[in-house]
């Protein structure tokens, strides 16, 4: 009989996490540990959280043994359900259940899909702020001819030097506008579709939905994110190239990924190096990105400053920089201290405020 199981946890706020960690040190259960979302005996996905619908959705495509954690009383093509506020015991007869090899039984009650997140709960709605169009020039009368003078005898004029051309100092170069500068900035404003070199992923950003469309690995668009602005190509949101770039993805991942490949190692020059940080809910962790598992791990345990953390998830600072600096635009990590609840973190008007604030423009010239 199998005695080592594995737990893995997506979008749950810290105070749900810790209290899935207690229950899991209950006797009557066997040796159960928490692990990276992958190859885990369960996965328990809070859905009503930013990337939980997804993460539901991938879950039973790869039909994974999950848990949705929520507040609906049932959920179409869920076994297991685990309904908020939590219940340890119900969790520890879960684990037992799955321990024994008991099947789940499907609710009778009526069931209901997740609801779509795509307006209120993933990334800010970029409003569009058309300029105004100017007026045209209004035509200038045409001059009238002028009189011939009266010929006058005159000495011939003493011929002047010509004066010497000045040369203006040359104007300062623009700033280069790429992608990731365009979204960190907030300028993302319509529709439009990234494209990179021939055989390249393509891109979709629909900001209107607070979705994009492109591969489900992020690696694949990194490049991207490079792309200077007079590249990006505003289309319909119903264009076929759109509907083709990949399946539809909440927006602040891309943000997540954008501010985590901005970082170069070094904390947003918003954000205070010298404080301590906590996570305010268990995060999303990226596949692709394996040492965030360790690094929110120990974070989970209390709030630290990045030095601490990084030597408690045996990982470089520079590592747990980009990992603050990403989940805190996503919302999953705060400064100790910081009032706001993982709910109101989450939320569209506080994943925009603290985008713009850790990485505008100004702060980033700043920095530099």
């Amino acid at each position: 009989m199998k005695t080592f199981y594995s737990i893995a946890l997506s979008g749950l706020s810290e105070a749900d996490a810790k209290q899935v960690l207690a229950a899991l040190e209950s006797p009557k259960l066997g040796k159960w540990n928490l692990s990276e979302g992958g190859n885990s005996d369960l996965l328990i996905v809070d859905v009503d959280s930013v990337w939980g619908h997804m993460d539901w959705l991938r879950a039973v495509a790869e039909d994974r043994l999950c848990a949705a954690y929520t507040e609906q009383p049932s959920m179409r093509d869920c076994d297991l359900l685990l309904q908020k506020p939590f219940d340890g015991d119900k969790l520890i007869q879960m684990l037992l259940d799955i321990q024994n090899n008991v099947a789940p039984s499907k609710s009778d009650a009526p069931a209901t899909s997740p609801a779509p997140q795509r307006s209120e709960s993933t990334a800010p709605r970029a409003e569009a702020k058309p300029s105004a169009p100017e007026a045209a020039p209004k035509a200038e009368p045409a001059p009238k001819p002028a009189e011939k003078p009266t010929p006058v005898a005159t000495k011939p004029a003493t011929p002047t030097p010509a004066p010497e051309t000045v040369q203006s100092a040359p104007a300062e170069p623009a700033r280069n506008e790429t992608l990731g500068s365009m979204l960190l900035d907030g300028a993302m404003t319509h529709t439009a579709l990234i494209e990179g070199n021939a055989g390249d992923a393509k891109l979709a950003i629909d900001p209107a939905n607070n979705i994009y469309r492109a591969p489900p690995q992020l690696k694949t668009i990194e490049k991207l994110l490079d792309v200077p602005a007079s590249r990006i190509r505003s289309v319909s949101s119903d264009d076929a190239e759109v509907q083709h770039a990949g399946p539809e993805q909440p927006i602040v991942r891309l943000l997540w990924f954008a501010a985590l490949c901005a970082s170069h190692g070094k904390l947003a020059p918003h954000l205070d190096p010298s404080a301590s940080w906590r996570l305010t809910r268990w995060p999303q962790i990226e596949r692709e990105f394996p040492r965030h598992f360790r690094i929110a791990t120990a974070m989970m345990k209390q709030p630290a400053t990045l030095e601490a953390i990084a030597e408690a998830a045996k990982s470089p600072v520079e590592d747990v920089a980009a990992f603050i600096n990403a989940y805190y635009v996503a919302g999953y990590v705060a400064p100790d201290g910081d009032s706001d609840t993982g709910d109101a973190v989450n939320s569209t008007s506080s994943v925009l405020g603290r985008l713009r604030r850790s990485f505008s423009r100004g702060a980033r010239e700043a920095s530099a």
